[in-house]
């Protein structure tokens, strides 16, 4: 609702677009940015790192859920079983 430095979260929350979740938010969409930039570069590659690819997008998939959660979606998150999965790989 026009600019004064403010934004909506999920839960319909308003905060300052500069508040820590915000910033939160920003430094997981780079992180995920940076992972979505290592599998294209890695399908591209002759050597098969369909594993490697498998992986780093579970981590993507994961940090949606973690930026799902920071703004405050109605989203199921279960911490230890994600924890379970992180430590799988």
């Amino acid at each position: 609702s026009g600019d004064r430095g403010d934004t909506g979260l999920a839960n319909g929350q308003r905060v300052s677009k500069s508040s820590a979740v915000i910033n939160f938010v920003g430094e997981l969409d780079s992180l995920n940015a940076s992972i979505g930039l290592c599998v294209a570069m890695l399908t591209n590659e002759s050597e098969d790192f369909t594993l490697e690819c498998e992986v780093l997008e579970s981590i993507q998939s994961d940090l949606f859920c973690v930026g799902a959660v920071a703004v405050g979606a109605n989203f199921h998150f279960d911490a230890s079983e994600e924890i379970e999965n992180i430590e799988k790989t």
